[in-house]
């Protein structure tokens, strides 16, 4: 990963409640000292041809014209989700931080239930049913 900075919680306590299984998140060429690290490249839109679509995006969020600079803009980089060789490519270096990337993706199994809506159990604070 060779653009971005480092966001890494310093607070230790969280890193005390989750042993194991707190990582240090690494969008550029830095460290995060004592905690594994994993690449975590930001991420916008899907794919690269996306990139237009985000720029129009940012153009009506910060109503300026599509070329027009602004300091709310995002200009340049590759916002879009990196292919497995992309990812590779960028951790030459830190072979380590692809490894903490697939601990951290094969611990993710969640599956979303289809069908009848679920939600969650709510007492409104006046008594009223909570379909109100």
């Amino acid at each position: 990963m060779t653009d971005g900075l480092i966001a890494v919680s310093e607070d230790m306590g969280l890193a005390e409640m989750f042993p194991n299984r707190f990582y240090g998140m690494v969008t550029g060429p830095k460290t995060c000292g004592e905690f594994p690290v994993a690449a975590c490249p930001e991420t916008r839109y899907a794919i690269t041809d996306d990139r237009r679509k985000y720029e129009i995006v940012q153009s009506i969020r910060t109503l300026t014209l599509l070329r027009q600079e602004h300091p709310d803009k995002r200009r340049g980089g590759r916002l879009h989700f990196r292919t497995p060789a992309e990812m590779a490519g960028g951790c030459q270096e830190h072979p380590d931080w692809l490894r903490h990337t697939f601990e951290i993706a094969e611990r993710c199994n969640f599956v979303f239930p289809f069908g009848k809506p679920q939600f969650p159990a709510f007492a409104p604070p006046d008594g009223s049913p909570p379909s109100d």
